[in-house]
């Protein structure tokens, strides 16, 4: 007669080994625009493997949000990270079907649909889903079916149907009865400033003046820079060579104006008068200034980068004490202001 065993009954196998499979729970999958980035790298609807944040920056284009997004990350971590480039989707109102996405009748996938593919397209499920920027109640949503099937997650600053971050608990509270998933966690208030996410508004920033000592230059230097636009980003830890200096004052302001020759509207007076962003009113200053007639902050963040055997940065003084400048250094301007001939 058979015994009756009240209970659980667990069977463990005498011999070998069991192996024990990871979960890939850190493949970060980011959905974001950028209409000048390159097509080659970054193609429409396509996933991407990123394996280096920083070989695929210069690829990136400087409008949308692709680029941004891309220096947040790096800043932060270095993940396995899938990037999915959809087209802008901002206009003068939010396009939702570009972010949504659907299946066109070439069988390709667009949109957070695209996400599907990422499994049989680079061998990777996506563990963290990012939209930046459209987090919309309908795109929210639309990523919380996606998360379900790929057992997902993300996380989500909700906004109203023109992409504008909520202003109201009130409202968060709404939009959070609204929302049919757990996969999907709300970040609410966006942050602002002060971190490594948006940096310094503009109402934080107050214009300066950078006063150089002329020191003579008999080798060719390099200067690496960053360069802001209304708190936007256009260029990051890029480094400028000078062939034939003549001293570090020189060097340094024309180096300033060789930047900005790729940028025509925003401008430089040289002292001869006129409307302008900077102002050199000496040999051997360049000023910002209040933006009196036009607010249009641009900010230089100049930096040390040992990894250049002539950096200029460690050669330049200031005028006044003599001492060497402390990096990063910054030089900024509120807009154009109209300055008197010199």
């Amino acid at each position: 007669m058979a015994e009756f065993h009240h209970g659980i009954t667990g069977r463990e196998t005498a011999s070998g080994k069991i192996p024990i499979r990871d979960a890939a729970t850190a493949v970060i999958a980011m959905l974001a625009f950028a209409d000048d980035a390159d097509e080659e790298t970054f193609p429409l609807n396509t996933p991407v493997l990123v394996t280096s944040i920083n070989r695929v920056l210069p690829k990136a284009g400087t409008t949308g949000n692709l680029r941004k997004n891309l220096e947040i990350i790096s800043q932060i971590t270095s993940p396995t990270l899938v990037v999915i480039r959809i087209e802008h989707p901002l206009g003068a109102v939010l396009n939702q079907s570009l972010v949504i996405g659907t299946t066109e009748e070439t069988g390709q996938r667009t949109g957070l649909q695209a996400l599907l593919t990422v499994k049989s397209v680079l061998g990777l499920t996506p563990k963290i889903i990012c939209v930046p920027d459209v987090e919309t109640i309908d795109i929210a949503n639309a990523i919380g079916t996606i998360c379900k099937k790929l057992r997902a997650y993300s996380y989500i600053t909700p906004r109203n149907r023109d992409g504008v971050i909520l202003e109201t608990a009130y409202a968060v509270v709404n939009f959070r009865n609204m929302l049919a998933f757990r996969e999907v966690e709300l970040i609410w208030p966006e942050w602002t400033s002060g971190n490594v996410f948006l940096g310094s508004t503009d109402s934080d920033l107050d214009f300066n003046e950078i006063s150089i000592q002329s020191l003579p230059l008999n080798h060719s230097v390099s200067l690496t820079y960053d360069l802001y636009r209304n708190g936007e980003k256009l260029e990051s830890n890029q480094t400028i060579v000078i062939q034939e200096p003549n001293n570090t004052t020189d060097t340094f302001i024309d180096s300033i104006s060789d930047i900005l020759d790729a940028y025509p509207d925003i401008t430089v007076n040289h002292g001869g008068g006129g409307i302008a962003h900077f102002f050199r009113p000496t040999q051997y200053t360049i000023r910002g200034n209040a933006g009196d007639l036009e607010k249009d902050t641009v900010r230089f963040v100049f930096k040390q980068n040992s990894s250049e055997e002539n950096d200029l940065f460690p050669m330049l003084r200031d005028r006044y004490s003599g001492l060497p400048f402390t990096s990063p250094l910054e030089l900024i301007t509120l807009g154009k202001t109209m300055y008197e001939g010199v």
